[in-house]
């Protein structure tokens, strides 16, 4: 039993630490180049230098840590959906509504 439960800590250490890399990976910058500062909950943090970033990414709950993270990938794919230009019989409404795509003349 004991084997069992550091196994599982050893799984959460990794799963928090690849959590923390992946953030630090767009913690610098919006991929897309495309950050509003009103809806983005990594506005802030990208102000601090880089120290600062990962003491506050240490700090966080592996709760948290995974509510950035799908944060990140939503607001990322929405973008992407979301391109001016796109032609592919949808139209386009703000994903900041909550609205989603609908074929047009439905």
């Amino acid at each position: 039993m004991e084997m069992d439960a550091q196994l599982s800590g050893a799984a959460s250490q990794r799963s928090r630490a690849n959590l923390v890399a992946h953030i630090v990976s767009f913690a610098d910058a919006c991929p897309l180049g495309e950050c509003t500062a009103e809806h983005c909950p990594l506005n802030s943090l990208r102000k601090l230098n880089p120290g600062d970033r990962m003491q506050w990414l240490n700090s966080l709950s592996e709760t948290d840590l995974i509510f950035l993270t799908a944060y990140h990938h939503v607001c990322m794919n929405l973008k992407l959906a979301w391109k001016p230009g796109r032609d592919d019989g949808f139209v386009q409404a703000s994903p900041l509504a909550g609205s989603s795509p609908v074929p047009a003349g439905a």
